[in-house]
């Protein structure tokens, strides 16, 4: 967004789309999470008693720039951008691109569930390394 660029701005515009847009992310991961028998409240670095999905947290942080990316490109192509039915299918659509994973092409939000058994295997056996699955270069 640039170097001055901040959160707290006043330019709502921009920190509804980011917010929206880690939502999703949060959810598919609380999701993936979910369904590799984890629970998404028990979190590694996050721990906030207020907050239910620390662990979703953890895991959807490295995402966060594939939302910034997002909201970028659709801050360079509206004059006035805001969410409205195209942002949020341009920021679902973020769910079904296809993704690199330990050298597989699937969607991200297939990817997100190898992560999330990556994740419940590193937890329980000593040795495994997670991996998280990477954006492919547009071509």
């Amino acid at each position: 967004m640039g170097d001055s660029f901040r959160r707290s701005d006043d330019d709502l515009s921009v920190n509804a789309l980011l917010n929206y847009g880690y939502a999703v992310m949060r959810a598919v991961v609380a999701r993936a999470l979910v369904g590799s028998g984890l629970h998404p409240a028990l979190g590694l670095h996050h721990h906030n008693q207020y907050v239910g999905l620390c662990l979703a947290d953890d895991v959807m942080e490295p995402f966060r720039p594939w939302v910034d990316i997002q909201v970028r490109q659709i801050v360079e192509q509206q004059s006035e951008p805001q969410i409205d039915r195209s942002t949020k299918q341009i920021l679902l659509g973020q769910l079904s691109e296809t993704v690199d994973w330990k050298g597989d092409r699937m969607p991200l939000m297939v990817a997100s569930h190898h992560l999330a058994a990556n994740l419940r295997q590193a937890l329980g056996e000593s040795g495994v390394k997670l991996h998280y699955p990477k954006r492919i270069a547009d071509d």
